[in-house]
């Protein structure tokens, strides 16, 4: 017999709103699109006139519905969530949620990140004042705002201090980083009025606290239970006086001190709040989140296996289309999803870059088409180059120096293993370290702390003659077994210890030039034919490619209107 019981979340309504306003990076890859950009050509772009209607472009982002507001903060390369307030933390996490959701269906070429080390990115949290504002026309007395002063100055102290727990689970660089940003003092605050009523701005924390819906809903009922104990003045205050920082320049020395990790002083503080906020009057309400979030190595732990992407960390998905290999080489399906696509707005968000070297920006156009049309979400900066004439087949990398393609076409020796490492990897490593040639949308480096083994970037050879006569279709078909994680990476040293002996014969010349870097520093003249880089010169004629007109023929018709020939 079914039961009668509910599942429904028991929903604490609290005496006074929260808000909040956390920033983040639109990430494709792993470099930071510009925020106002990506939003601007999603929202705006592939809204239809009803949509538009709905969600209204205020400059710095478009409304989503009743739930808030997502866009950009003054710095247009940062994005930003504006969620509307609630008096519970239900509301105000669902109402993040469905933001989410929303971005997501517009594209899934892209991934939201709560971490940058290289742009400060605040979580700033809204409490609302538990003062009555005057009416419309009315000025506040002098003594009313003398009181609300009062009470805020009184108010940041506590929670910088009760912060203290939830500061330890977030990045040091990052912190850091803000600090020397003008940002996130552990007592910096700002008092806003927003319709009838004004709140205090809490802006402290990073946004790392939206990263899943655990830390945050975590994050969000701590400060409703410890804000509940400001305005009520409870009990629970009046038996914490003691770890109550007594004044600002305290709070900020004790951050200071904090941020270089000393654990002793750390699990102590901590434990002593953690006994604190026992005694405050919603603690037995959120007793589970609350115990949670106070265990910061554990929100440290759950925030680095989802990689910062508030996606992954709130389960979010956006629309998946099958990709088989043929249809991602292939015309009839690409050419249907391209008539539904602006590819020339995504298609300058995909994470692709390319270098100088003759037709391969050809090639990069081309994989920038297929990954929007598919709506692929590809989690690496793809970086395509020239081989040299000579060069037969595809060679693919990553950044640990994995070979993915080529690991037995084109290592036959030790030697051939040391020129690619040499004249192939380090060369395009070192080029690629900083940004390189990009397609027209504004990029920003993304950096996180990665595990051991994940990668940035993957980069891809394409060999001369493919380039000249315009093939496609084998290219694709190797950047979609890499795309899809088919096609793995190995160590060179494992490459070269599985060759025969007679193989690894002759490599002392080579191994003495490779400590000197002489490789490094060859031009490419014909004197040095052999050891020149592979990357093209990009000089000389194309050759006669007549034998592949349906090849090309193919190819060009992805370059128009995108028009089947046969409709």
């Amino acid at each position: 017999m079914p039961s009668n019981e509910t599942n429904e979340v028991k929903k604490t309504v609290l005496g006074f709103k929260m808000g909040c306003d956390p920033e983040f990076c639109v990430n494709a890859g792993n470099r930071c699109l510009d925020a106002k950009e990506f939003f601007v050509n999603t929202f705006g772009a592939r809204m239809s006139e009803r949509e538009i209607r709905e969600c209204r472009d205020n400059e710095m982002g478009f409304n989503v519905g009743r739930n808030g507001n997502i866009g950009w903060d003054g710095c247009s390369s940062t994005g930003e969530m504006r969620p509307s307030a609630e008096n519970t933390i239900e509301g105000i996490t669902n109402n993040i949620k469905n933001i989410l959701v929303e971005v997501a269906k517009k594209t899934n070429i892209v991934s939201l990140k709560s971490l940058s080390l290289q742009i400060p990115m605040g979580g700033h949290i809204h409490l609302e004042l538990p003062f009555k504002q005057p009416e419309e026309g009315e000025d506040e007395t002098n003594e009313e705002l003398t009181k609300q002063e009062n009470f805020c100055k009184k108010a940041i102290k506590i929670l910088a201090t009760m912060w203290i727990p939830l500061m330890l689970g977030e990045s040091k660089i990052n912190i850091n980083g803000r600090i020397r940003h003008g940002y996130g003092e552990i007592t910096d605050k700002r008092v806003e009025r927003h319709g009838n009523a004004k709140t205090l701005e809490f802006r402290c924390p990073t946004a790392e606290w939206l990263t899943t819906r655990k830390v945050c809903e975590g994050t969000l009922k701590y400060m409703a239970c410890v804000w509940n104990e400001i305005i009520k003045n409870g009990e629970g205050l009046k038996k914490s006086k003691n770890i109550i920082f007594s004044s600002g320049s305290q709070a900020t020395s004790v951050q200071r001190m904090l941020l270089i990790d000393y654990g002793a002083i750390n699990d102590s503080l901590v434990k002593s709040i953690a006994n604190a906020i026992k005694n405050f009057e919603l603690y037995n309400e959120f007793k589970e989140d609350i115990d949670y979030i106070l265990n910061y190595k554990k929100v440290i732990k759950d925030k680095n296996e989802c990689g910062f992407d508030i996606f992954t960390g709130w389960n979010i998905k956006g629309e998946e289309k099958k990709v088989t290999s043929s249809d991602f080489t292939g015309r009839k399906k690409f050419l249907t999803l391209a008539k539904k696509t602006n590819l020339d707005i995504l298609g300058s968000m995909a994470p692709v870059q390319y270098n100088g070297d003759r037709e391969v920006d050809n090639y990069a156009n081309e994989l920038c088409k297929r990954i929007v049309a598919f709506n692929m979400n590809v989690k690496n900066e793809i970086v395509l180059f020239g081989l040299r004439k000579g060069i037969k087949d595809i060679i693919a990398f990553n950044d640990n120096k994995e070979l993915i393609v080529g690991k037995k076409s084109s290592i036959k020796s030790k030697k051939d293993a040391l020129v690619i490492t040499n004249e192939i990897m380090n060369k395009l490593l070192t080029k690629y370290s900083s940004i390189g040639k990009t397609r027209q949308i504004t990029r920003y480096e993304w950096r996180h702390s990665r595990k051991k083994g994940d990668t940035n970037k993957i980069f891809i050879g394409i060999p001369y003659d493919m380039r000249t006569s315009g093939k496609m279709k084998e290219f694709l078909k190797v950047t979609y077994r890499i795309l899809t994680g088919k096609l793995k990476g190995e160590k060179i040293e494992n490459i070269i210890n599985n060759l025969p002996e007679t193989a690894k014969d002759g490599v002392d010349a080579i191994e003495e030039m490779d400590k000197d870097q002489k490789l490094l520093e060859m031009t490419g003249d014909n004197k040095n034919a052999a050891r020149r880089s592979p990357i093209d010169a990009t000089d000389g004629l194309y050759p006669n490619d007549d034998d592949n007109e349906e090849e090309n023929n193919w190819s060009n018709a992805t370059n128009g209107s995108y028009k089947d020939t046969n409709e």
